[in-house]
């Protein structure tokens, strides 16, 4: 019926395809129907591929398809890209330059320490607890060979900084069982690598204090460091102000 990517036909397709926006003012109202729509119109259907179709594909491919190697079990780093075909003003497909890093952490060499700080760095929603891979997605450069130097760059990056210990980490060590505190110190682990934080003085000391990232001022002023996307917001409690007090005088020696 189709030998090739097409627009819907409603006079071949026997099926009661609606599409369009539903009138607000009419009740229980539904799309047009494919007669005369043209919605319908401004999508390619893949109406030609159907299973006989594509196994025919399949078995045109399989001359060009060598096996696995047997002594390749895992690859610690993969990277995924798409192509495309369409037809447009460009043979470049806009999408077609996005590539995603997948990496295994049990294939680097980290050890606990830096386990965690890898993955507070790159963020909890690029880490798949289930496989233990990190997975870093790059479009910002014109071309995917930029995008793949680019994500081993990020990668790089991270495993460098995720080995260094700032000082401010073993004054706290049971913030690893506080995910609040966990990302919060990401964040500031993140401004660090981006070049923006500056050095500690003693009138720029952060403290990790009842769970909260707090900076102090060269007079002890204590700033709580907000951060509304983990309900991390002040002023301190009255307790807080106490413990903060108590941690100025250690500071100020």
């Amino acid at each position: 019926m189709f030998s090739t990517v097409q627009s819907f036909n409603p006079a071949v397709v026997p099926l009661p395809v609606r599409m369009g926006r539903v009138r607000p003012n009419k009740l229980g109202d539904i799309p047009p129907a494919a007669q005369g729509n043209i919605e319908v119109l401004k999508i390619p259907t893949f109406l030609h591929l159907t299973p006989p179709a594509i196994q025919r594909h399949c078995e045109a491919l399989k001359p060009f398809c060598t096996a696995w190697p047997s002594t390749l079990k895992e690859k610690p780093i993969r990277i995924v890209s798409n192509n495309y075909l369409y037809s447009g003003p460009s043979i470049r497909h806009p999408e077609s330059r996005k590539v995603t890093l997948k990496v295994c952490l049990a294939e680097l060499d980290l050890d606990h320490h830096a386990y965690m700080k890898l993955i507070f760095l790159a963020g909890s929603q690029r880490y798949c607890s289930n496989t233990n891979e990190l997975s870093i997605t790059v479009d910002r450069c014109p071309t995917r060979v930029q995008n793949i130097e680019y994500a081993l760059y990020l990668l790089t990056a991270l495993y460098q900084q995720s080995w260094n210990t700032e000082l401010w980490e073993n004054e706290k060590p049971e913030f690893q069982s506080d995910k609040d505190l966990q990302n919060s110190i990401a964040d500031l682990l993140k401004l660090k690598i981006e070049g923006k934080d500056k050095d500690r003085k003693i009138g720029n000391q952060r403290r990790v204090i009842a769970s909260k990232l707090v900076r102090f001022n060269r007079q002890g002023k204590s700033f709580i460091i907000e951060n509304e996307k983990y309900g991390i917001r002040g002023p301190p409690t009255k307790e807080e102000r106490i413990l903060l007090q108590e941690e100025w005088e250690n500071i100020k020696p």
